[in-house]
């Protein structure tokens, strides 16, 4: 339903893929058939005859490529339609996870899902349903033409239903391997998701291990997951095996029926040629029947792994309080069987600036990413005012509070894009630059930043649409003294509430409270 295009768009691809099906199986059946009808007719009315019968032939000949150019351009329409809407779905879909969901998340598998995924669904209409439909209703024509044919024995009825059932028994046997062939299309998407997954992962370390001197580690993992992928593939070749039997078969069993019943009825030239054409034309509807089932196969498979990804999120109506003191009660936080913060609980009245310290592995970062609401937890409370974090709306909030991690991203391409990204309506950037001693014009490009650089970049970025709480992890990490001053003098222009997790004892002594973060615990340090 989900890719659904409007009714209209499917009549017409469906009207246009039944006349143009029609047509092939008319030309097919009817350009024999007229050899036939003038080599045993000689009278002057069967020559007039002959000539009517040429028409219509010339006509179908002619209209046959305009038609199927019609149903190809109809049936494409459908499918970048279907897709379309695929696509708007995941990215509405995806959009509103939270950072924890992201980081649980494979990053190639998603990759996979969003390009390889959909893509097959379009192909829903443009190679399944409407070739089905198209070559079933024409062989269906075909078969009500062979039920009205005129011989003296023969009752040709009975030849068009032996045609029907032959007909059905070849969908029925394609139909009946639906199930194996999913499960195993299921296995190969699931196996060639994950080493997606893993040759980005690699990628992303293949500097490290190779300076580790481990690059064999990284062949091993690759190969592993190319024989698992090599296994999945190789299973599911033995299923489709069966299918191109069945397919192969099909216009035998349509022949050997149509002789069977034509020896036992005794039937004319033309009747026999019209009987054995319909039965070959059956083997055609084999093989659309044949690539309709890989589609929905594929189809199938790509729409449960487009689904996996829907998840319920919380309903959040709330906008951002117009008081902004943070309360943090009873927080506690786990990684494994590690309790990296336990229950602690703190105020940040508005517009202080707070240092968080501790060593590290403290769990300095983790406390900001729950303060940002980039992860979530159900043991403890986080409010802001009188409102709890987990109920405000995530645009609202997004809009108000705004957080820098250690290592900030999207700081390559234009400068313009990278830092409206979020905020199309910030004033103007290159000032914003220079506060920072960032000299790059916005026409410009974010190329090999430095680790300084990325720092401010991301702090300009983020002070943009100028918030009521900023969350700043390491954020004069790998400055020079100059550097440092400067972003600690526009951190000191803000009317916000400022939190900090730092190791710089000059940042902390800068912020008006300190607090130490050690063993899970949090404790205000005494000035």
């Amino acid at each position: 339903i989900r890719a659904q295009p409007p009714i209209r768009s499917v009549v017409l691809a469906l009207s246009a893929g039944i006349v143009a099906a029609a047509t092939g199986v008319a030309l097919f059946v009817g350009a024999p058939y007229l050899l036939a009808f003038s080599s045993t007719e000689t009278k002057l009315i069967a020559g007039s005859s002959l000539a009517v019968v040429l028409i219509v032939v010339e006509l179908f000949a002619f209209l046959r490529s305009p038609l199927r150019f019609v149903e190809r351009l109809t049936t494409h329409d459908l499918g970048l339609r279907s897709v379309t809407k695929w696509r708007r779905w995941l990215v509405v879909t995806i959009g509103s996870w939270s950072f924890s969901q992201w980081r649980s998340a494979s990053s190639g598998d998603l990759l996979e899902r969003a390009m390889s995924d959909t893509d097959a669904l379009q192909d829903l209409w443009i190679r399944c349903i409407v070739p089905l439909v198209s070559v079933t209703v024409a062989l269906l024509g075909a078969d009500v033409f062979v039920s009205v044919l005129s011989s003296n024995r023969f009752r040709p009825y009975e030849m068009a239903l032996v045609l029907v059932v032959v007909q059905f028994v070849v969908l029925a046997a394609l139909a009946s391997q639906l199930a194996r062939l999913t499960h195993s299309e299921r296995v190969v998407r699931r196996q060639r998701a994950i080493r997606t997954a893993l040759q980005i992962e690699l990628q992303i370390a293949a500097r490290e291990i190779e300076l580790l001197g481990r690059r064999d580690y990284f062949v091993a993992k690759i190969a592993i997951q190319n024989s698992d992928v090599e296994r999945a593939e190789y299973r599911r070749s033995r299923h489709w095996r069966l299918v191109r039997f069945i397919v192969a078969f099909a216009p035998v069993v349509s022949l050997a029926a149509a002789a069977f019943v034509a020896g036992e009825n005794n039937l004319g030239l033309r009747s026999g040629l019209v009987v054995v054409l319909v039965a070959l034309v059956s083997s055609e509807l084999a093989n659309v029947a044949s690539q309709s089932l890989r589609v929905a196969v594929s189809v199938s498979v790509s729409a449960e792994r487009l689904d996996a990804l829907r998840t319920d999120q919380p309903n959040r109506a709330e906008l951002w309080p117009s008081e902004h003191r943070i309360d943090v009660t009873s927080l506690t936080w786990s990684e494994g069987d590690y309790t990296v913060l336990d229950n602690i609980s703190f105020t940040v009245p508005a517009l202080r600036r707070i240092a968080i310290t501790g060593p590290i592995g403290a769990g300095k970062s983790t406390l900001l990413r729950l303060l940002a609401r980039l992860d979530e937890t159900d043991l403890g409370e986080i409010t802001v005012g009188d409102v709890a974090m987990g109920t405000i709306d995530e645009l609202s909030l997004r809009r108000n509070l705004s957080y820098v991690s250690a290592d900030p991203g999207l700081l390559e391409g234009n400068v313009d894009a990278v830092l409206r990204a979020g905020r199309p309506n910030a004033g103007d950037i290159e000032p914003a630059l220079s506060e920072l001693s960032i000299s790059f014009p916005t026409s410009g490009r974010f190329e090999h930043l430095s680790r300084g650089e990325a720092r401010r970049v991301a702090l300009v970025r983020a002070l943009l649409n100028e918030p009521d709480v900023v969350l700043l992890d390491e954020p004069t990490s790998g400055l020079g003294p100059s550097e440092r001053a400067l972003v600690m003098q526009r951190l000191g222009q803000l009317r916000a509430t400022i939190i900090v997790a730092t190791h710089d004892e000059q940042l902390a002594n800068w912020c008006d409270d300190r607090y130490e973060l050690r063993s899970g615990q949090l404790s205000r340090v005494i000035r």
